[in-house]
């Protein structure tokens, strides 16, 4: 997917997303069985209108958004909450339908695209998901998260699951849920480098 410079934006608009998209999930949350953690990290996105998604378990049971500086992780820990999680999730994308949505899978995609609507009970039009600007900047589909990395000779960040992926179903059933949190966070930071390192050096116009 080419770029275009309508992806720039400027800090005061930034924090606004953000703070609207603060409260969007606090007035979800209080009234519903989700879970968040919110992180502010050094690691800086560029002043664009992008975000990275990264979502954990199947079906998913923790979103993970990295917006500018700040990580929002929404979740639940057991899996009646499903629904309730899901359209959270249809509102917050709605609220970021103008923004390029980056993953390193196409699982966000899929989901997104083939399932949600079907799995929200919601008043609200989804139509709107045929339009979202997904993208998944993996080289190929058998491109690791660490060999990308390593490719832009940048560190991996520390993750309690060493990568794999397969152990967040066993920590989800065990309670461990914050091992999950940390290993979507190194998901979400580790995307965030190699969007700014590779995928816009190829794509922006």
């Amino acid at each position: 997917m080419r770029l275009n410079l309508e992806i720039f934006t400027n800090i005061e608009d930034l924090r606004e997303k953000i703070n609207s998209l603060n409260t969007l999930i606090n007035q979800e949350k209080n009234r519903n069985n989700i879970f968040c953690r919110k992180i502010k990290v050094s690691e800086r996105a560029f002043l664009m209108n992008f975000v990275i998604i990264d979502m954990e378990c199947d079906p998913p049971k923790f979103f993970g958004i990295l917006l500018f500086n700040q990580i929002f992780q929404i979740y639940v820990k057991t899996s009646e909450n499903l629904s309730q999680l899901y359209t959270l999730i249809l509102k917050i994308l709605e609220l970021l339908r103008n923004y390029y949505m980056f993953s390193f899978s196409n699982y966000e995609w899929r989901f997104i695209n083939q399932i949600l609507p079907y799995k929200v009970n919601s008043d609200s039009d989804a139509k709107f998901i045929e339009t979202l600007k997904i993208v998944n900047v993996q080289k190929t589909r058998s491109e690791g998260l660490v060999s990308a990395l390593y490719s832009l000779d940048e560190c991996s960040y520390h993750d309690p699951l060493l990568r794999d992926s397969k152990k967040v179903e066993l920590h989800f059933k065990r309670g461990n849920y914050y091992h999950i949190l940390e290993h979507n966070k190194s998901c979400l930071l580790s995307t965030l480098k190699i969007v700014q390192k590779r995928y816009l050096k190829l794509n922006l116009i």
